[in-house]
C-alpha cells in the first residue's frame, strides 16, 4: 500500500494559534503528584541511609539522626504511595518542603563531606516533584528557597563554595531543563508526523471561527476524516508503516486545499482522524469538499463525516455532530461520507441542558447472595426522564452522548448520583455495601477519568474499596495501553474493577490472570441457557473454579427465575443480580423493603415503567 502512494510535497502550510500556556504540567494528575512523591520519600530515605554505611561500626549521634531522618523520609514515602490520590494536593507540597528541610539537617549530621554531598544529591527527588508539580517559574523559586539551607550546610562544613555552587546550578539547570520540556509537550499545537495544526490548535480555531460565523451570519463547516482499515495497516505492516501512510496522506489533503479551497483549514486530531474548518461552506458545499478529499486519498480509504454550524450553536457541539456523522459513516460501511441532520439536534440539546442541571437520575438494581438474598451491593443505572417525552431508554440517551462526546460528562453526573444514592441507602439499612457503575471505552481514555473518579469519592466520602468499576470485555479485548493504565490507577487509588457483559466474548479468558480487573459479571444470555444446557452448567461451573483460583468474584447477571437462583446456589456463585431478586428501584423504595423484609429477596416496587 505505501508503494503506490503517491508522493506529495510535505504538508508544510500549518495552522497554529498562540495559548496561555496550564498553570501546572499534565502529569500533576492527583495519583501520579502522590506517586512521584512516595517513590521520591522510599528511595531517598534508603539513600541516606545507605550514606551511613560505613559508620555502622562506630556509630555517633550524627549517625543516628541521619538514620531516623532516612526511616521517617521511607515510611511518610510508603504512606503516600498508599493513599496519596486522597490526600489533599497542599500536604503533598507540605511533604516535598519537609524533605528539602530534613535533607539540610542530614548533610550538617553527616560523619564526611563525601556523605554529606551524597545527601545533599538526594534533593534531585525534591526538583523533580517541584517541576511536575507547579509552573517553571514556581519551581524555581521553590528549589532556589530549599538549596539555600542545604547549600548553607555544606558550607557550614567548610565544603569548598564551588562545590556547593556547582551542586545548586546542577540542580536548578536539571528543574530548567525538564520543566521546559514539559511545557513544549504541554503547549505545542503542531503535530510532529505530519507538521498540521494539532488538535488544540483545531479547538481553538475553530472556537474563533465560529464566534466569527456568528457575528457575520456566514456559514461554516466541519468535515472529520478517518482512514479506513488503518488498524489492519499497522499490525500487518507495522507503525512505521502507518506513519507512513499518514504523512503522505497529509500532505495528499494539504495540497488538495491548498488549490480548491485556501480559506480551510486542516488538522490532525490524532491516530489516523483529520479534521476540516471548512470557512463559508454550507452542508453541501462541504459534502463536495469532502468527496474531492476522498478521491485525492485513494488508494487510501477514506471516511467523512460533515456538519454545518447551527445558529446559536457552539464548538464543541458542531464538532461532535460531525463526529455522529462519522461514527455512522463508518457503522455503515467503508469509504462512505456522510452529513448530520438536525432532526437529534434538539434532543442533543436537551440532554446537554439535562446534564448540566443534574437532572440525570439513577436506580439501583441489588446484587445479593443467591444462598440468602443478602444484599451485598447495587449497580446504579441511569435513568433519564424527558419534560415532553418522559422516559428516554439508557441505550438511547447513552448512545447519544457517545456520538456527540457527552459521556464523559454525562459518567461524572452518573457516579455523583449514584454515591448520593448509595450513602443513603446505606444510612438507612445500616451496613456497608458494593456500589457498581458502568463507564465506557471514551470515558477510561479521557485523561481526566480517574481524577473525576477520586474527586467524587472524596466529595461523598465513600469508601474506594466499596466501589467498583464496570467495563465490557470489549473494552478490556482492546488491550489500549491507556485503558490499563486507567484501570491500574482505580485499583491502585483502593477502587475494584469488573469485566461487564463476560461470556459476549472469548478474547479475554486466556488473560484474565493478566488483567487489572477483581470481578466477572456473566452476561445474562449466558445465564439463561444454564437450565437447558448441560454443557453450559460444566463451562459455569468451571468457570467459577477457576475464577476461585485466580482470586476473582463471579457476578451472575439475568437472574429471572427461581430455579436459576437455585442452580446458582448448588454451583456457589457469590453473587447475583437480576428480576427474581429486585428491580431497579431509588434508594427510598430499597430502604422501604430491605427494613420490611431482612434482605432484597422480596421484589421491591419497580421504577416506574416508561
Amino acid at each position: 500500500m505505501i508503494s503506490s502512494i503517491k508522493d506529495r510535497r510535505p504538508a508544510t502550510e500549518t495552522r497554529t494559534m498562540s495559548s496561555t500556556p496550564p498553570a501546572a504540567p499534565s502529569a500533576s494528575a492527583p495519583w501520579r503528584v502522590g506517586r512521584t512523591a512516595g517513590w521520591g520519600n522510599v528511595v531517598g530515605g534508603v539513600a541516606a541511609g545507605i550514606t551511613t554505611l560505613p559508620t555502622w561500626a562506630s556509630p555517633t549521634s550524627g549517625t543516628a539522626v541521619v538514620l531516623v531522618l532516612s526511616a521517617l523520609a521511607a515510611v511518610c514515602g510508603v504512606g503516600t504511595l498508599r493513599w496519596g490520590a486522597l490526600l489533599p494536593r497542599w500536604s503533598l507540597h507540605v511533604l516535598v518542603g519537609q524533605a528539602g528541610l530534613m535533607i539540610a539537617v542530614a548533610v550538617v549530621c553527616s560523619e564526611s563531606n563525601a556523605a554529606a554531598l551524597a545527601t545533599a544529591g538526594i534533593f534531585t527527588f525534591c526538583a523533580v516533584d517541584h517541576v511536575f508539580f507547579h509552573t517553571l517559574r514556581r519551581a524555581l523559586l521553590r528549589s532556589a528557597a530549599l538549596l539555600v539551607p542545604i547549600g548553607g550546610a555544606l558550607l557550614w562544613r567548610d565544603v569548598h563554595p564551588s562545590a556547593v555552587a556547582a551542586l545548586v546550578l546542577v540542580e536548578l539547570g536539571m528543574v530548567a531543563v525538564i520543566g521546559l520540556r514539559l511545557r513544549g509537550a504541554t503547549s505545542a499545537q503542531v503535530d510532529d508526523l505530519t507538521g498540521l495544526a494539532d488538535r488544540r490548535a483545531f479547538d481553538g480555531l475553530l472556537e474563533r471561527w465560529v464566534q466569527v460565523a456568528g457575528r457575520k451570519g456566514e456559514p461554516l463547516s466541519v468535515v472529520l476524516l478517518d482512514v479506513d482499515d488503518f488498524k489492519e495497516i499497522n499490525a500487518t505492516q507495522g507503525s512505521a508503516a502507518g506513519d507512513t501512510v499518514l504523512a503522505h496522506l497529509a500532505a495528499d489533503l494539504a495540497h488538495e486545499l491548498r488549490t480548491t479551497a485556501p480559506h480551510a483549514t486542516l488538522a490532525r486530531l490524532g491516530g489516523d482522524e483529520f479534521a476540516v474548518i471548512a470557512r463559508g461552506c454550507t452542508v453541501q458545499a462541504a459534502l463536495e469538499l469532502a468527496e474531492r478529499l476522498r478521491s485525492v486519498a485513494a488508494p487510501v480509504g477514506v471516511s467523512a463525516g460533515v456538519a454545518q454550524l447551527v445558529p446559536g450553536e457552539d464548538a464543541p457541539r458542531v464538532t461532535r455532530r460531525a463526529a455522529a456523522a462519522l461514527h455512522q459513516a463508518k457503522s455503515s460501511g467503508r469509504g462512505r461520507i456522510l452529513a448530520s441532520t438536525s432532526d437529534d439536534l434538539q434532543l442533543i440539546q436537551d440532554l446537554t441542558t439535562a446534564i448540566s442541571a443534574n437532572a440525570i437520575s439513577v436506580a439501583l438494581q441489588p446484587l445479593v447472595d443467591p444462598s440468602d438474598g443478602r444484599l451485598l451491593g447495587v449497580e446504579a443505572l441511569a435513568r433519564w426522564i424527558h419534560p415532553e417525552r418522559g422516559f428516554v431508554s439508557p441505550a438511547e440517551f447513552i448512545q447519544l452522548a457517545e456520538e456527540h462526546g457527552l459521556v464523559v460528562d454525562l459518567g461524572a453526573v452518573i457516579l455523583r448520583r449514584a454515591l448520593a444514592e448509595a450513602e443513603a441507602l446505606r444510612e438507612e439499612i445500616g451496613h456497608d455495601f458494593l456500589l457498581t457503575f458502568n463507564v465506557s471505552g471514551k470515558q477510561l481514555v479521557h485523561p481526566g477519568f480517574v481524577n473525576s473518579v477520586v474527586d467524587a469519592l472524596v466529595g461523598s466520602g465513600w469508601n474506594p474499596k466499596q466501589l467498583v468499576v464496570e467495563v465490557t470485555e470489549s473494552v478490556v479485548d482492546a488491550s489500549s495501553a491507556v485503558a490499563r493504565e486507567a484501570l491500574e490507577d482505580l485499583r491502585w487509588c483502593g477502587i475494584q474493577v469488573a469485566i461487564d457483559d463476560f461470556g459476549t466474548g472469548y478474547s479475554c479468558l486466556s488473560r484474565l490472570d493478566e488483567l487489572p480487573v477483581d470481578f466477572l459479571k456473566l452476561d445474562s444470555g449466558f445465564i439463561g441457557e444454564l437450565l437447558t444446557s448441560p454443557r453450559r452448567r460444566a463451562v459455569m461451573a468451571g468457570m467459577l473454579a477457576m475464577s476461585r483460583a485466580i482470586g476473582l468474584v463471579v457476578i451472575a447477571e439475568g437472574v429471572e427465575t427461581l430455579e436459576q437462583a437455585q442452580l446458582l446456589v448448588e454451583l456457589d456463585c457469590p453473587l447475583a443480580q437480576g428480576y427474581h431478586f429486585a428491580r431497579p428501584a431509588t434508594a427510598a423504595v430499597l430502604a422501604e423493603h430491605y427494613r420490611a423484609s431482612g434482605h432484597a429477596t422480596d421484589r421491591p416496587a419497580a421504577e416506574p415503567a416508561p
